[in-house]
């Protein structure tokens, strides 16, 4: 790998905002174009806004506020994913218990009726068959002939101050209808807890393939590192503010870039995969997917949410295995995910020695 110029990564990710600034107009539409479809390009030119802020924002050298956007729009792509792709979804229920019916017996009774629905891919039981978990499939459109994920129309409904706003009793009392209000406020608390928070979605995530299990562990690691900018912590602060800062400044263009040419990279691939299951044709797909895997190959060390460990990744854990075997401990071969992308991004760029191991990294690009 050869050492790996700053230029280059603008320039890559001019080269990927221009590709996701142009995808709709490769789009050959087919006579019928349906609403849901122009909506996931809508969507997708927001989050790509978002990245050419971030891209400005890292120019500027503000990567508090370039950090705090690459969150939005990681976290976003595993909604806009569910509004694309979403069609299973888990409710769940209370079971009603008829007279002379135990809880087990109501919960036999309820599944017997669910057998056999389209609608329904599978349930089991919760609290002592108090309660039934249910996966749901849909919603289909009226002839049953196309199946629209819920995520698309609980996205179009859902309305935060509705659900927010209308818990605030010295507000919504003295609304012409407080009972109407406290009603849609119910109803509106109840769609957020179904389907909306970063948990909920990372979970629909994996019912629905998006993302693996494992996968999910990976999201969650960089979703805890995003948000200490989102939010004030003193370890955000001090990466960002420290006397270290300016040393640093290179890692923190660095891994603003990765998360840009990254996210963008999944965007795009979600957009392939969504309209090449309609009766659209892309245009140069071959030529759009070259160049994204040209980049993936570049920023291979960056390992993300679905490529592979990297060699610093690989020693890192060598350093562990023999460490713990001189301690009598045997760990097996599966590379653990790392706990803090930014410390590993300056590690990456470092010449280290392990000294209880003597096991060395070479940098390919060392400082």
């Amino acid at each position: 790998m050869t050492f790996l110029r700053e230029n280059q990564l603008f320039e890559d990710v001019e080269i990927i905002l221009g590709l996701s600034k142009t995808f709709r107009d490769r789009i050959e539409y087919a006579k019928n174009v349906w609403e849901q479809e122009n909506k996931a390009l809508n969507l997708f030119e927001s989050q790509v806004q978002l990245c050419e802020t971030i891209r400005d924002l890292v120019k500027a050298e503000r990567y508090t506020e370039a950090f705090i956007l690459n969150r939005t729009v990681f976290e976003n792509f595993f909604l806009i994913s569910l509004i694309l792709k979403g069609s299973k979804y888990v409710l769940k229920y209370n079971i009603p218990v008829k007279l002379g019916e135990n809880p087990k017996e109501a919960y036999n009774r309820l599944t017997k009726e669910l057998e056999g629905r389209k609608d329904i891919v599978s349930f089991k039981p919760l609290k002592k068959y108090r309660k039934i978990e249910v996966v749901h499939k849909g919603l289909y459109t009226k002839n049953g002939d196309k199946l629209i994920p819920v995520y698309y129309f609980v996205f179009k409904e859902y309305d935060p101050i509705t659900h927010r706003v209308g818990k605030i009793k010295s507000i919504m009392s003295k609304d012409f209808s407080p009972e109407v209000v406290a009603n849609w406020q119910k109803k509106h608390e109840l769609l957020y807890k179904a389907y909306f928070g970063f948990e909920n979605l990372v979970r629909a995530a994996v019912l629905n393939d998006i993302i693996t299990e494992e996968q999910a562990e990976r999201v969650r690691v960089h979703y805890n590192f995003l948000s200490a900018f989102t939010h004030l912590t003193n370890m955000g602060f001090s990466i960002t503010h420290s006397y270290e800062t300016q040393a640093n400044k290179h890692y923190l263009m660095e891994l603003n870039l990765l998360y840009v040419l990254s996210l963008l990279r999944l965007y795009l691939l979600l957009l392939i995969d969504f309209f090449s299951k309609t009766e659209h044709s892309i245009k140069d797909i071959n030529h759009i997917i070259e160049l994204l895997n040209e980049q993936e190959k570049r920023y291979s060390y960056f390992w993300f949410i679905f490529n592979e460990p990297s060699e610093y990744d690989r020693w890192k854990y060598q350093t562990v295995k023999k460490y713990r075997h001189l301690k009598g401990e045997l760990l097996n071969e599966d590379i653990p995910y790392y706990k803090n992308p930014y410390q590993r991004l300056k590690e990456q760029h470092q010449n280290i020695v392990e000294l209880s191991t003597g096991l060395t990294y070479k940098s390919p690009w060392p400082e």
